[in-house]
């Protein structure tokens, strides 16, 4: 399992002590994933560089055979950018169970992940 940063710019909270909902700020929450397993999508040209970062113990899959088994290339992105605050806003739509939320937000992703590309 991973676990994956997101700062939101505000999250409503419900105060059970005080039995009020508060907004709070720039907060930074943590995800937890089911559990990964990553894969590195490396050109042959660059294994002697990540050999001698990484060490020589490597397991090489075809990309193609990967992908069918239902492996993606790992996607390295950081805690405040647009890209992980749409996944958290779809996340969020799940919650609340409304299809149309939950389809412009998945919408919104694909569009933040072919801006990022």
């Amino acid at each position: 399992m991973e676990l994956v940063k997101v700062r939101i710019p505000k999250l409503k909270k419900f105060n059970r002590e005080k039995r009020i909902s508060e907004v709070h700020e720039n907060v930074l929450v943590e995800l937890q994933s089911a559990p990964v397993c990553c894969l590195a999508d490396i050109p042959i040209a660059h294994l002697t560089y990540h050999a001698l970062r990484y060490g020589k113990f490597a397991i090489g899959f075809h990309r193609d055979a990967a992908i069918q088994h239902g492996f993606n290339p790992v996607f390295y992105t950081l805690h405040d950018t647009k890209i992980i605050r749409s996944i958290w806003r779809g996340l969020g739509a799940w919650e609340e169970a409304d299809t149309a939320a939950i389809d412009s937000a998945f919408r919104e992703i694909e569009l933040d992940v072919s801006e990022a590309a």
